[in-house]
């Protein structure tokens, strides 16, 4: 026979396992991600592969305009890549690592906008080069203000 006091811990630790689980398995569910590209972009193809084989769900939207998109997405002009991405709430701008993406949806901060990796360099996903070059990953928050988030 179960004691009292065992059974009151077992349905502590039942109603803890069952408020972290629905976290627990978001966390490795598969994330759905837009991306908006032009369709003649090989380095976009290339980041989209990169985010599914990381375990996104993506789907691909081909624009004829990035920059329609990224007006649209209030992406600061500094911070534009040649691809757009939506994810939860956030946008992710050019070739930003999956693992920071799936880092800040964790995090999930409420005043960050998103992500960024400006311009296209060498070694970043979807950009790979026998010389890869360091770059930052930029985080952008609803304030306007802005902060390295990594470098790689």
């Amino acid at each position: 026979m179960v004691s009292r006091r065992e059974a009151l811990g077992r349905l502590v630790a039942g109603a803890a396992a069952l408020a972290v689980a629905p976290r627990a398995l978001w966390a490795t569910a598969p994330q759905p991600i837009t991306v908006y590209k032009t369709a003649a972009c090989g380095c976009c193809a290339d980041w989209v592969k990169h985010m599914t084989q990381s375990g996104f769900t993506v789907t691909a939207k081909n624009v004829s305009d990035v920059d329609e998109i990224a007006n649209e997405l209030r992406v600061p002009a500094s911070l534009r890549a040649c691809h757009i991405a939506v994810t939860g709430r956030y946008v992710i701008s050019g070739h930003v690592p999956a693992d920071l993406v799936k880092q800040l949806l964790r995090e999930a901060a409420s005043q960050t906008v998103g992500l960024a990796v400006p311009g296209m360099p060498a070694g970043s996903p979807g950009m790979e080069s026998p010389t890869p070059e360091r770059y930052e990953i930029i985080e952008w928050r609803r304030n306007g203000s802005t902060r390295v988030y990594a470098s790689r």
